[in-house]
């Protein structure tokens, strides 16, 4: 018995012992090594991350660099995304304002790769018609910068907002009554909303967040204006061709006003 508990306690002194901070599952170690070394993978999918990360001073960032973590809480910074990649001097000027040190990920998480699928069967070709095709030359012919942070936006923001959202009830009511829609006014409205986008999108998206009270036909158009516009700033479509989005986002509802509003509010299936 004496010999065994011997044997046992000889094992355990042999044993290499992982290294504070890590755990069985982000652990690769060889046999002969003392020290055992987080794999970035297994390590992030544990949430071990601190030993991925590297302390920076703010001012030795470089454009690049992935700022993973900050030394405050996110929640106290104007920074809508909780780690993203140094693009721009006004990013940079934000950290500086706010934060002295941040946590730079030497390896960010990556998107996934696109799954291939089997079609299940092979499309015919289209028949060719009179209609016109689809032209993506003009996707990526803008490329926008953000020309002001989103808490100084906000204000402006929030006009444009709630004058889309008056002129998108009135233009409601008027085709509910059968009376002319006043086009040149939806077009005015628009063009602010999009100029709004334009300086920084992440304004009006946060409106569009907010559940308000009122006609659901209303506010679900004017969502769907912002975020069409949004999305054809990503694609960095021209400033026309944005407008334009915005202004079909508002109106592509507009025939259902004819019906009640009832079975318009009406959340269950329809019967």
């Amino acid at each position: 018995m004496a010999t065994g508990r011997r044997s046992a306690a000889g094992s355990a002194l042999r044993s290499p012992q992982p290294p504070a901070g890590s755990c069985d599952k982000c652990t690769r170690s060889a046999p002969s090594a003392p020290r055992a070394r987080p794999h970035p993978e297994a390590a992030r999918a544990c949430g071990n991350l601190t030993q991925m990360k590297k302390s920076v001073p703010v001012a030795e960032l470089k454009m690049g660099m992935y700022v993973a973590e900050l030394d405050r809480p996110w929640t106290e910074t104007p920074f809508m995304f909780q780690g993203f990649y140094l693009e721009t001097d006004e990013q940079l000027e934000t950290l500086k304002q706010y934060c002295k040190t941040v946590f730079v990920d030497p390896d960010p998480p990556k998107l996934a790769e696109p799954i291939a699928l089997k079609p299940l069967a092979t499309p015919r070709p289209a028949a060719r018609s009179g209609a016109s095709q689809l032209d993506l030359s003009r996707i990526g012919k803008v490329r926008y910068v953000e020309q002001a942070p989103v808490e100084r936006e906000v204000k402006q923001a929030e006009v444009a907002y709630k004058s889309t959202t008056k002129l998108a009830s009135e233009a409601v009511e008027a085709v509910r009554a059968g009376r002319t829609l006043d086009a040149a006014r939806v077009e005015q409205a628009v063009s602010s909303m999009t100029e709004s986008v334009l300086r920084n999108p992440d304004a009006l998206l946060l409106f569009s967040q907010l559940k308000q009270k009122g006609d659901y036909t209303t506010s679900h158009a004017v969502d769907v204006a912002v975020y069409m516009t949004a999305f054809a700033r990503f694609l960095q479509l021209p400033p026309e061709d944005i407008s334009l989005l915005g202004y079909l986002g508002l109106l592509q509802d507009v025939g259902k006003t004819r019906l009640p509003t009832e079975l318009l509010n009406k959340r269950n299936r329809l019967s």
